[in-house]
């Protein structure tokens, strides 16, 4: 099952911050990071669907609401699944699926859903008819890169790009801070523990990591 991570501030590559009070200093945790090869991409308007590889995805937008669902129609029409994001516009969102479900080879693919239109970063804005989403498709590879991290801990490396933890919060998430070509200056993602993963995308929607949290210790 496909799980939505969410990120704030319009594009994905804005700060996530959690509410609740940071952790102890001490505290550490074991990031795997997934490269991403970008496949392709598609703009999907209210009501209506666009293709994405062999698959296809709907919209509907809550009249006058912040909310939006996304369907996602398997090859054939064999399965549909949705997604939900509650503040659509001020967030846009991304879904982690098989790949199987877009008739793709990779284990997962990450969707970066990117809001557009005249309401898209606005934090109060509501549906508006001209309002759509770009949706971008990374296709996960076999490599990765993995160590345990803490704060102040000597950043993980994937290519040009780092990643360093920020801060730890309960209930095992955190938030992490990334630095790279695609990613300057520096910006901030919060992540949560799970299989699943949490998809790291930039704003210019060119590069993409899934990011893996788990053994949190301190």
């Amino acid at each position: 099952m496909g799980i939505g991570r969410l990120a704030v501030g319009g594009a994905l590559a804005a700060a996530l911050a959690f509410p609740g009070v940071a952790l102890a200093r001490t505290e550490t945790a074991r990031l795997t990071i997934h490269s991403t090869t970008r496949t392709g991409s598609a703009t999907v308007h209210a009501g209506g669907a666009a293709v994405l590889d062999h698959a296809s995805i709907a919209l509907k937008l809550a009249s006058g609401g912040r909310s939006a669902t996304f369907t996602l129609t398997t090859p054939g029409g064999a399965s549909a699944y949705t997604l939900g994001i509650p503040s659509f516009l001020a967030t846009g969102g991304t879904w982690l699926v098989p790949g199987s479900w877009l008739g793709s080879s990779a284990s997962t693919v990450a969707l970066a859903i990117y809001a557009e239109g005249p309401g898209a970063g606005k934090s109060g804005a509501r549906n508006k008819a001209s309002d759509y989403a770009r949706i971008v498709v990374f296709n996960e590879k076999n490599d990765k890169t993995s160590g345990s991290l803490g704060l102040g801990y000597a950043p993980l490396r994937v290519g040009h790009t780092t990643f360093g933890i920020n801060q730890f919060f309960k209930n095992d998430r955190c938030q992490v801070s990334v630095f790279g070509p695609q990613f300057s200056p520096s910006k901030l993602f919060g992540i949560v523990a799970g299989n699943a993963g949490n998809l790291i995308a930039s704003a210019n929607a060119k590069q993409a990591f899934i990011v893996v949290v788990s053994g949190f210790r301190g």
